[in-house]
């Protein structure tokens, strides 16, 4: 396989590799479900292990409402899909397979829509104050713009469609 202008054995021709802006993309898709794994251990295991539950899912508790428990199992759920989708699109990514691009996409996809769906299901806790929503959202215009510009590098460069083609 060549790195600049020849042609390999299947034909493609221009640069190819894991180089240049895919590797600085590689980096944050191997760094992606490592922070979300920690994120979802610091954030659930108190939530889970502690007074914590009690006190959001009964209801006799002060800080009870009845959308924290289904609210809270979503958000868990939603990171181990999270975290296993993106596990899959870097075996993708590792083996070059042309249908990484696609996978990403499509996790990148599912992070704007589970973003979405904890935004309206969060938006129905009166409890939850304007920094909740403020997070949210920063969360939500992040998820857009990492699609945006990697979704449109990866459909764009020659490096990735010279990359992807197994």
């Amino acid at each position: 396989m060549s790195i600049h202008g020849n042609t390999d054995e299947i034909g493609y021709t221009g640069i190819q590799g894991i180089g240049g802006w895919l590797l600085f993309f590689t980096i944050t898709a191997i760094i992606r479900p490592l922070y979300i794994a920690y994120d979802t251990f610091s954030t659930f295991l108190p939530v889970l292990t502690g007074e914590t539950w009690y006190s959001l899912t009964s209801p006799s508790s002060l800080f009870y409402h009845r959308l924290w428990k289904p609210i809270i199992i979503f958000e868990l759920a939603a990171n181990i899909i999270s975290i296993l989708l993106a596990l899959v699109a870097l075996f993708l990514l590792f083996k070059k397979s042309r249908f990484f691009i696609k996978m990403w996409l499509f996790c990148a996809i599912i992070s704007i829509l589970f973003i979405g769906i904890d935004i309206i299901l969060c938006s129905q806790i009166p409890a939850l104050g304007r920094e909740s929503f403020e997070v949210l959202f920063h969360s939500l215009l992040q998820s857009i713009g990492y699609l945006t510009i990697w979704g449109l590098y990866l459909k764009k460069s020659s490096r990735a469609k010279n990359t992807f083609i197994k």
